[in-house]
């Protein structure tokens, strides 16, 4: 198996300085991008998270710019008063999760999932700040929003 690894290729690294490059590039071919002159960072989406790297926020003198989160709201703004949640587990796994304030209950695994990011988002809840060492020797700086759906397990033991 080849692997490509570009920033590791002249003709790729002396081509494209930096991401306002590569933001050039992209425009120039059509290319969408949500990344703009004045955000940016990288962000890297999945079920589980949202990372964002680069710019500004590899200096850890900086903060967060407002807006730079998606997912959760800036705990400094989140609701005073808590979401009474509880959750029904069968063999160690959530089943159901009902809003003991609204009475409102979700019951499979998408809703359930979805609900605990919606809530959890809500009240500012999963956000880090890192460095991080990279396998090829460097350090990276990032923000991270992380969903809560691995804090909903049973407790263990007997």
């Amino acid at each position: 198996m080849k692997v490509i690894a570009p920033w590791r290729m002249p003709e790729f690294y002396n081509r494209f300085q930096g991401r306002n490059d590569l933001m050039e590039y992209a425009k120039q071919h059509g290319i969408p991008v949500p990344v703009t002159p004045k955000s940016p960072w990288s962000m890297d989406e999945n079920l589980m998270h949202i990372s964002y790297e680069a710019g500004i926020l590899e200096n850890p003198k900086n903060q967060a710019p407002p807006g730079l989160y998606t997912k959760t709201q800036d705990p400094a703004k989140a609701p005073n008063s808590p979401d009474i949640l509880e959750i029904e587990f069968k063999k160690g796994v959530p089943v159901k999760v009902a809003n003991v304030g609204d009475g409102t209950t979700h019951s499979t695994a998408l809703e359930l999932f979805l609900y605990l990011n919606e809530v959890a988002g809500k009240h500012g809840v999963g956000r880090i700040d890192i460095v991080e060492n990279r396998f090829i020797g460097m350090k990276s700086r990032g923000k991270s929003a992380r969903h809560p759906q691995g804090r909903a397990s049973a407790p263990s033991g007997p």
